[in-house]
């Protein structure tokens, strides 16, 4: 019997992609006049979205590039197929999940095997696998201060819920080369 919690979040990644699509598409009758209109990143705002077509895939961001500037990354590669998305169950709401999804499905997109995980077994009321930073992931934190930094084999992204939102954008600009470091 499957659980309603192990299809809760590919059902929500699923409805923010058709969400994106269906936006897109209205979006572009509401606002003709910006649909063919690209930034110097190959951006286009439609309806406060930020839309790349890149390969004949849209992805949508919520912040522009020149808001991101100020996040530092640690440079690092992507040398696994599978990531592992963890977070700290007392954590994780709608924002969190919001954020999670963004970027589970921008790795995806180059077809890397993600799973979402809890850091610890207490609170964690999903059937996901409890995971540490022993293994290739992203570890998302609630924090006062955006922060990203390289923790054994974990990318740890800080911040409070749009600290959060802009690392997920800028680490998603930084895998499809809209930006440099």
């Amino acid at each position: 019997m499957v659980k309603f919690s192990q299809i809760a979040i590919p059902l929500f990644i699923i409805s923010i992609m058709v969400f994106s699509v269906i936006g897109f598409m209205w979006g572009g009758s509401l606002e003709e006049d910006n649909t063919n209109q690209k930034d110097e990143y190959g951006l286009t705002k439609i309806n406060d979205k930020w839309i790349l077509e890149k390969e004949g895939t849209q992805y949508v961001f919520d912040y522009h590039p020149s808001e991101l500037t100020e996040i530092p990354v640690e440079p690092f590669t992507i040398d696994s197929p599978k990531y592992y998305l963890i977070f700290d169950p007392e954590d994780k709401d709608n924002n969190m999940d919001y954020s999670l999804g963004k970027l589970y499905y921008t790795l995806n997109q180059f077809n890397l095997q993600v799973f979402l995980a809890c850091s610890k077994e207490e609170g964690c009321e999903l059937d996901i696998p409890i995971k540490d930073c022993s293994e290739k992931s992203f570890y998302f934190k609630k924090a006062e201060k955006i922060n990203v930094y390289l923790g054994d084999n974990c990318i740890v992204i800080e911040g409070d819920n749009q600290g959060l939102s802009k690392t997920v954008d800028k680490l998603g600009y930084l895998f499809l080369g809209v930006i440099n470091g």
